[in-house]
């Protein structure tokens, strides 16, 4: 069972109590940096005022990034699996030519005496 710390986090300068498992505590810290980057971005890059209206415009970027990236990942996953059974028909197409070879093989040294 993974015990518990609190970790104080500083994001737009305001400073949080977060308590995380001790096991994700580096990832937390990495997940905060990286919010307070986006909030930092949506601070300049917008109108929003205020962090409550900040953190919402960035959680709403984020969502969308993230949903972008489902499809993309939908996206990607179907062609993969195209190209797999791509794959897998090429596969038995070889196999089945080199079953043709050996038996033509097999029946030509038949056919063909050894002097």
């Amino acid at each position: 069972m993974s015990s518990f710390k609190t970790i104080t986090v500083s994001i737009l300068g305001k400073e949080y109590q977060v308590n995380c498992p001790i096991d994700d505590s580096d990832a937390l810290k990495k997940a905060v940096e990286y919010l307070n980057m986006k909030m930092n971005e949506t601070k300049k890059n917008s109108k929003a005022i205020g962090i409550d209206r900040i953190a919402i415009m960035t959680a709403l970027n984020l969502a969308d990034d993230l949903l972008k990236k489902d499809i993309k990942l939908s996206e990607v996953t179907a062609e993969k699996d195209e190209l797999s059974s791509q794959l897998k028909n090429q596969n038995s197409i070889i196999d089945s030519v080199s079953d043709k070879i050996e038996n033509a093989m097999e029946s030509f040294k038949e056919e063909t005496p050894l002097n």
